[in-house]
């Protein structure tokens, strides 16, 4: 199969980062939660998710307009939600390169 983006309608993209299973996620990592919805002027969001639920279901999740970040037992998705425009490669590339390069910065 051979894709070809030179003209594409981009809205979204989803980054998943598999982990070992972390139990004690919602206890020990809640300041770094806070901070990351405060840099990222986000809503955190507690799913008071029960402990017998698979590991993949979101515990946290932090969001706003632009991205969303979903923090499991043994996974973080991120999603970057983009311009909704036509266009070439090159300008997807430039609406989600900055937003890629954010994240990383913030989950390093």
């Amino acid at each position: 199969m051979n894709l070809q983006f030179q003209k594409c309608y981009l809205e979204a993209i989803k980054i998943v980062i598999n982990h070992d299973v972390k139990p004690d996620l919602v206890l020990n990592y809640g300041s770094f939660f806070k901070n990351t919805a405060t840099t990222l002027n986000a809503q955190l969001i507690n799913n008071n998710t029960p402990n017998e639920a698979p590991p993949e279901i979101p515990r946290i999740v932090v969001s706003n307009k632009e991205i969303s970040i979903s923090f499991s037992l043994n996974r973080i998705e991120i999603q970057l939600i983009g311009v909704r425009k036509h266009g070439g490669k090159w300008l997807i590339k430039n609406i989600f390169n900055p937003k890629i390069d954010g994240v990383i910065k913030i989950l390093a």
